[in-house]
């Protein structure tokens, strides 16, 4: 069977871009809590803090989630505090003079997580709710600062990369974090090159229908 030169040409220019192993998927933000969930796998976790007693003070580490995927927080303060707002529970830090400006990391272990989301805010230290910036820090080297967050605020982050920590904390003195509704799973990562081969694919189906 002779050998069609133009489809060679083309496989090889198309392996030669697999070579350049460039992610397929990068890594996106979300504001829209619905858009984030939509692309997690099935199965991921969703911590919202209601089940705990508000204006309790949980020892630092703490459990958040346990199952096929483990969340545990950690922070300076010598403790958290589970702050509560329009019948919200939420994690904290404002236990004492001691949790002022204290970041909250969360670290996360058992199933690969690469999607993690929820409600990231600063509290005063009168308890008070207050549209401040506050600055994520994700363990693949990703940060970004909310400008002006509150409760409802939603952000979401989705790696190209296994995550395993995310620290969160705020900008000014005297105040502390806020966390809810935190959404800790996996997303779909295609390999590097799966959208190469199926471009093959389809140049060798176009060759074969002329």
């Amino acid at each position: 069977m002779p050998i069609d030169h133009r489809l060679a040409v083309h496989a090889c220019a198309i392996a030669a871009i697999a070579g350049l192993a460039v992610p397929a998927l990068a890594a996106s933000t979300f504001t829209n809590q619905a858009a984030f969930v939509s692309n997690l796998n099935p199965g991921y976790s969703l911590s919202t803090f209601n089940a705990l007693a508000a204006f309790s003070t949980p020892a630092t580490p703490m459990a958040v989630a346990s199952g096929a995927f483990n969340v545990t927080a950690t922070t300076a303060a010598q403790a958290f505090f589970i702050d509560t707002a329009s019948g919200n529970n939420f994690l904290s830090t404002a236990t004492a003079t001691d949790g002022f400006s204290r970041p909250i990391t969360l670290s996360f272990s058992g199933s690969p997580v690469n999607a993690v989301g929820g409600n990231f805010f600063v509290v005063s230290a009168f308890g008070q709710l207050v549209a401040e910036p506050v600055k994520l820090t994700f363990s693949d080297g990703f940060e970004t600062t909310l400008s002006s967050p509150i409760n409802t605020t939603f952000f979401g982050y989705i790696s190209d990369v296994p995550l395993t920590s995310l620290t969160v904390s705020p900008l000014a003195t005297h105040r502390f974090v806020g966390i809810d509704n935190l959404h800790v799973g996996g997303s779909p990562v295609p390999s590097p090159g799966a959208g190469v081969l199926a471009l093959f694919a389809g140049v060798v189906a176009s060759r074969r229908r002329r």
